[in-house]
């Protein structure tokens, strides 16, 4: 038999979705507040070698800055919800 039942979910705002765990939405969150600060920039021009530019995308081209700006933001975004519950 299927029945409903009541769960604790956590969303995240900026990424605009609910997660089951604080985790997830801790990761989620993270990511995308710096997508929105570092867009991603698609290639443009058919082929690289006819001067078309590579795009810009910081997880891959810039992957040292991106886990270390997701570390410290993930940590921040936890310790604000951790003072959150503590109010």
């Amino acid at each position: 038999m299927i029945t409903t039942e009541m769960t604790t979910v956590f969303k995240a705002p900026t990424r605009g979705r609910r997660y089951l765990t604080l985790n997830g939405a801790l990761n989620a969150e993270a990511r995308a507040i710096i997508l929105e600060r570092y867009p991603i920039d698609p290639p443009c021009g058919n082929d690289l070698y006819d001067g078309g530019d590579s795009g810009y995308y910081i997880v891959a081209d810039e992957p040292d800055l991106y886990n270390r700006m997701h570390k410290k933001l993930y940590g921040f975004l936890k310790l604000q919800y951790q003072k959150g519950i503590d109010r």
